[in-house]
C-alpha cells in the first residue's frame, strides 16, 4: 500500500511522492535557495525542507516523509550545511522558525 508521503531521488530529480498518482518534484540542477521550517500541526511542530528553484518553484520536504533523513544525507553533499535542518526547531512551542540552509550566491 502506498498510503505515505515519500521523497526519493532520481538522478538530478527530488521527488515527493503520496499513494500512486500524485508526485511533486524539483531539479536539483536549479536549486538556488533551501531553508528550514517549523511548522505548526496542531498536535505537534513539524520541521520541513523547503527548495526554491530559480523561476520560484517551491517544493517543501518533511521530517515525517518516508526516505526524509536518507535524502538529506544525500543532499548533504551537494548543497553543504542541509543536515543543520533540525536548527529550525523552536526553542519555545508555537514559534515560527526559518532557518536559510544553503544559497546560491551566483
Amino acid at each position: 500500500m502506498h498510503d505515505r508521503t515519500r521523497v526519493v531521488l532520481e538522478a538530478d530529480r527530488l521527488i515527493r511522492k503520496a499513494g500512486w498518482f500524485w508526485r511533486k518534484s524539483i531539479d536539483l540542477r536549479e536549486v538556488c535557495r533551501i531553508e528550514a521550517r517549523n511548522v505548526d500541526a496542531l498536535t505537534s511542530d513539524r520541521l520541513h525542507v523547503v527548495l526554491a528553484d530559480r523561476s520560484g518553484r517551491l517544493l517543501s520536504i518533511c521530517e515525517t516523509d518516508e526516505g526524509f533523513l536518507s535524502v538529506i544525507n544525500a543532499l548533504e553533499s551537494r548543497f553543504p550545511g542541509v543536515a543543520t535542518f533540525d536548527g529550525a526547531s523552536p526553542k519555545a512551542p508555537l514559534q515560527a522558525t526559518r532557518v536559510v540552509l544553503w544559497q546560491d550566491e551566483a
